[in-house]
């Protein structure tokens, strides 16, 4: 075998080089959505198992505890369906039962928006504490902390307005993209609520397609492994129901259980998300606080300049010259800044 051959077998045999390391000054540069995927895959791996064993137990959790809340909407969607399809519907009924079941959505929205935030702050805080190479975003004299008052607070403020906005019909990601940065800023520790609140909405500049890409991938892949825990959990009750098992009240628990754990295995991913762009949505921002300050600043020069006329004080006995008006000494004969005769009431008379 040639030495050409040699070369062209060994570059077909060798793997594909794939980046498992980024340097601390990485973190600093501004990355499209392929290179913010790349680095939120390399924080996923790295902290794979906490990540997964705290989204699952924290899921599973809060499934259970909505567990009631789940049943009744369920029961109230099924009234409701027997009910408009009856032959002589109730609509004063029908009304009711609308009304409740959207109340109680709107209560598991919230406590879901509410559980999610304090999570993806959880994740994002242990993510920045155990890779070393992100240091570097932390801010001169400041350490990484975790602010449970402060998102708790914010998880209130946050679920509130998601809520409102699903009421209102408006798309959820939208206000997503605004407050994706919280975490992040939060357990830097530089701002104070109202502070990250707007940091967040400004560092939308630039990064806003971006954003929302992770926005949409993390829920599509959240819901593909719904429907796979779903999908298992059915053929698990298919199974028992030919041995003639029933499962009985561990149906739902099981069901959330199964659910729970392909969730939880991406459900981390957007958390990374925010951190793989922090650094660049935050230059981005600044960037155009330069930008801004730099316009006004040309606008203030490009205006002619105002000058505030300066004037002694009169002594007495002085007058004005009535050619240009200068104030003039009675001793006078010639006008000091005009140099014309002056003319006093003694020359006119």
């Amino acid at each position: 075998m040639s030495e050409t051959e040699l070369l062209q077998a060994t570059k077909v045999s060798a793997p594909m080089k794939v980046e498992t390391s980024f340097d601390a000054k990485d973190w600093l540069a501004s990355v499209s959505f392929g290179g913010g995927f790349k680095r939120s895959i390399y924080l996923l791996r790295q902290e794979f198992r906490w990540l997964v064993v705290v989204f699952f137990l924290a899921g599973f959790t809060l499934s259970i505890a909505l567990l009631p809340v789940n049943s009744l909407i369920a029961n109230l969607d099924t009234l409701i369906a027997s009910e408009i399809f009856a032959p002589t519907p109730d609509f004063f009924l029908l009304f009711d039962l609308l009304v409740t079941s959207i109340a109680w959505s709107l209560v598991q929205r919230f406590v879901l928006f509410c559980g999610t935030f304090i999570l993806g702050t959880i994740a994002v805080y242990h993510v920045m504490k155990a890779v070393p190479g992100l240091y570097v975003l932390i801010p001169e004299e400041r350490t990484i902390q975790f602010p449970l008052g402060e998102s708790i607070i914010t998880a209130l403020v946050t679920a509130t307005i998601l809520t409102l906005a699903s009421v209102l019909l408006i798309p959820v990601p939208v206000f997503q993209v605004l407050f994706f940065f919280l975490p992040v800023l939060f357990v830097l520790g530089n701002s104070s609520i109202k502070q990250a609140f707007s940091l967040s909405v400004g560092m939308r500049v630039k990064h806003w397609g971006r954003i929302l890409s992770a926005l949409i991938l993390g829920y599509v892949l959240i819901i593909f492994a719904g429907v796979l825990g779903l999908t298992v959990f059915l053929n698990i009750e298919t199974v028992l129901s030919l041995y003639g098992v029933s499962l009985g009240i561990a149906e739902p628990v099981l069901l959330s259980l199964l659910v729970q754990i392909p969730v939880a295995m991406v459900a981390p991913l957007i958390p990374m998300f925010s951190i793989a762009f922090f650094a660049g949505a935050r230059g981005a921002q600044r960037e155009k606080q330069h930008q801004k300050y730099m316009r006004y600043q040309s606008k203030l020069q490009a205006q002619p300049p105002r000058y505030i006329p300066l004037q002694e004080p009169s002594q007495e006995g002085e007058f004005p010259c009535q050619h240009c008006d200068q104030l003039l000494n009675p001793a006078n004969a010639f006008c000091t800044q005009c140099g014309k005769p002056v003319k006093t009431n003694e020359t006119q008379l």
